[in-house]
């Protein structure tokens, strides 16, 4: 997905399935903001848990900083429904055990 929006704040990724999508880019001032990725996952995050990248300004470029993270509640709010409608079986955080 690109670094730069075009007209949409917000864009989704498709899997190599083509089939699902597995991500969802947020862009603010239509710069990169966060990713919110389930399609693959990263040690403790398990595929289908949504994990969060942000990303910054940083030493003359624009990238993913600090370590991957769970949404927090105000994330679950304000995209949680879109995240279920782009795909119905992703999750927000691991189970209780």
């Amino acid at each position: 997905m690109p670094l730069h929006s075009g007209l949409s704040l917000i864009y989704f990724a498709v899997g190599s399935d083509s089939h699902s999508i597995i991500q969802m880019r947020v862009y603010e001032g239509r710069r990169a903001a966060y990713d919110f990725d389930w399609g693959h996952g990263h040690g403790k995050f398990a595929e289908g848990t949504v994990h969060v990248h942000e990303w910054t300004y940083r030493d003359g470029s624009w990238g993913r900083v600090g370590r991957k993270r769970y949404m927090n509640n105000a994330e679950i709010a304000r995209y949680g429904p879109i995240l279920r409608q782009a795909n119905p079986d992703v999750k927000f955080r691991p189970p209780h055990r």
